[in-house]
C-alpha cells in the first residue's frame, strides 16, 4: 500500500513537472504573423474573450487605431483605416462588446458601440491617459495626461481632476472646479464601498507625492493631509487590496537610492 502511494505521488509529479516544460509563450495571431510596427500600450478582453489592443502602431493612414483579435487574425475595429486616434492610444476598457472605449493621444474619449466609432463629450483641453469603469455601479471614469500630454486638462480654476461619464456629459467629482490636484492623476481605484484612490503626478504642500481617498463628499490624503513625506517621485499604479492595504508604484527611490514597492 506504502509503495503504490509512492508511485503514485511520482506520476503526478512526473505530469506536474511535463506540463509545467511544455508551457511556452507563442505569438497571438501566428508566429512572425504580426503587422504591428510600434509599441502595443493596453490590452483589454471582452466577455467573449475577444482581444483588442492599442498603442503606437499606425494604419496606412498614419493614424493609431484599435486592432481586434477575432481568433485568426487581428483586424481593425471600425474597419481598415477608419480610425481617428491621432499618434497613439494610451488605453482601452469596456463593458462588453458592444462598449468598447478606448483614449490616447485623441482630445475625445471614444465608444465603440459594435458599429461605429462615437465621440463621448466635448472636445477635452488636452489629452487623457486612462479609463478606469466601476462595474457594480456602472460607472465610467475618465483622469490623467499620457507623457506626450501637455497636462493641461484641467478645470476652470488650472487644477487637474477626475471626471465620470454621466450618458451625456463629463463631471468632475466633486463638483466643478473644487479639485485641489496640482498635477495629473495617473492611477485610480474603485472600491466595493464607492471609495476612490488616486495616485499621480500632485503633490501635498510639502511637495511630496500622495495618496488621495474620494470618500464620497471629499478628497483627502491618505495618512493625513500635508503628513506624507515618503513619495519623493510620482506615483504612476495604486492598487487596493481587499484588505484595505494600498500598493503604489513608481520611480519614487527610499534612501538608498532604490525604487521600492
Amino acid at each position: 500500500m506504502t509503495q503504490n502511494l509512492y508511485f503514485r505521488k511520482l506520476l503526478l509529479l512526473f505530469l506536474f513537472i511535463s506540463c509545467s516544460v511544455s508551457a511556452q509563450w507563442t505569438e497571438v495571431g501566428g508566429t512572425n504573423n504580426s503587422t504591428f510596427s510600434s509599441n502595443i500600450n493596453t490590452i483589454y478582453r471582452d466577455t467573449m474573450g475577444v482581444l483588442y489592443v492599442g498603442g503606437d502602431f499606425r494604419n496606412a493612414l498614419n493614424r493609431a487605431y484599435v486592432s481586434k483579435y477575432d481568433g485568426s487574425a487581428w483586424k481593425e475595429v471600425g474597419g481598415t483605416n477608419t480610425a481617428f486616434f491621432g499618434t497613439g492610444i494610451w488605453c482601452i476598457n469596456g463593458w462588453d462588446s458592444n462598449n468598447v472605449f478606448a483614449v490616447g493621444y485623441s482630445k475625445y474619449i471614444r465608444n465603440w458601440n459594435s458599429i461605429k466609432w462615437d465621440t463621448m463629450g466635448v472636445r477635452l483641453k488636452d489629452y487623457n491617459k486612462g479609463i478606469t469603469l466601476d462595474k457594480p455601479t456602472a460607472t465610467l471614469y475618465r483622469y490623467g495626461n499620457p507623457p506626450l500630454g501637455f497636462a493641461r486638462d484641467t478645470n476652470a480654476i488650472g487644477k487637474h481632476y477626475l471626471a465620470k461619464w454621466n450618458g451625456a456629459v463629463w463631471l468632475e467629482i466633486g463638483g466643478a472646479n473644487t479639485s485641489t490636484f496640482n498635477g495629473p492623476l495617473q492611477s485610480i481605484d474603485v472600491r466595493p464601498n464607492g471609495n476612490i484612490y488616486a495616485g499621480g503626478v500632485f503633490t501635498n504642500t510639502n511637495g511630496f507625492n500622495y495618496v488621495a481617498i474620494w470618500n464620497g463628499t471629499t478628497w483627502s490624503e491618505v495618512g493625513g493631509n500635508n503628513n506624507t513625506t515618503f513619495f519623493n517621485d510620482i506615483i504612476n499604479k495604486i492598487k487596493v487590496a481587499p484588505n484595505g492595504d494600498i500598493y503604489a508604484l513608481g520611480p519614487f527611490t527610499n534612501l538608498n537610492g532604490f525604487q521600492f514597492l
